[in-house]
This record gives structure tokens, C-alpha cells and sequence, in this order.
């Protein structure tokens, strides 16, 4: 499975980038983009072809959802501890951990969740710790 992650600033010819990508193979791609507003989400979402929106995966402004046919959503660690996934049931959910201890304990609900970081960060220093599986 091929899963991309947007930047999180808009960038310059992105939905045509990732119809691209679509058209190649890609199997979901996560739209974070933490910064833009719900117009901004609007025009972004509209601009990738509605044929590829059962793909997208919504990490905020999740009331889009359904005027664009979209049914998978991701929750921060933050919201995953609220109840705020609790309302996505009847979805397909996945999530973030920062180690291997929470991935543990995430249950069913979840279908798949990212573990960062892997390697040294500049956003999460000190988060890095050697895993043994």
C-alpha cells in the first residue's frame, strides 16, 4: 500500500501533482494541512479529481466529508485521547503514536496509525528512543 502525507503548506501545483500520483497507483494520501481554513480545505479538495476523493484521508475540517464522498479520517494522539473519534464509528479511522508502548494500545477501532518519530527530529527532540520489536 502507498500512502502519502501532504506538506503542510500549500504547494505550488499540488492537486495536479497528486492526481498524478493518483493516476500512478496511490492509495490514500492524508491531507494535513494544519494551517488553512475550511474555504481553503474546500478549494484544495475540489482541485483533486472526484474519482480519487474515497482516497483521501482528512486530518482536520472533517464536516467536508460528506459533500465529497470521503470516509477516512485521522486523529493527533490529542483527539485520539478526546472522545471527538468516538463519532467516526462507522468509518475508517487510523491515527499517531510517539512510541511503541501507545501503538500497543490502541484497539480495533483503529485501522492502521503512524509511530514517529524514527529517526531525530527538530519538531520532537528527545522523542527518539531505540525499539526492539
Amino acid at each position: 500500500m502507498i500512502i502519502v502525507i501532504t506538506p503542510e503548506d500549500i504547494v505550488q501545483n499540488e492537486a495536479e501533482i497528486i492526481n498524478e500520483l493518483f493516476q500512478e497507483g496511490l492509495d490514500l494520501l492524508h491531507i494535513r494541512k494544519p494551517f488553512i481554513n475550511q474555504n481553503e480545505m474546500k478549494d484544495f479538495i475540489q482541485k483533486i479529481d472526484s474519482e480519487f476523493h474515497s482516497q483521501l484521508v482528512l486530518h482536520s475540517h472533517y464536516d467536508l466529508a460528506e459533500n465529497f464522498n470521503i470516509s477516512r479520517f485521522h486523529f493527533r494522539e490529542f483527539d485520539r485521547q478526546s472522545v471527538l473519534y468516538q463519532f467516526f464509528t462507522d468509518k475508517t479511522i487510523s491515527t499517531s503514536v510517539h512510541d511503541i508502548e501507545s501503538f500497543n494500545q490502541l484497539n480495533e477501532d483503529w485501522e492502521y496509525a503512524f509511530i514517529s518519530p524514527v529517526f531525530p527530529s527538530i519538531s520532537k527532540k528527545d522523542m527518539v528512543k531505540i525499539q526492539t520489536f
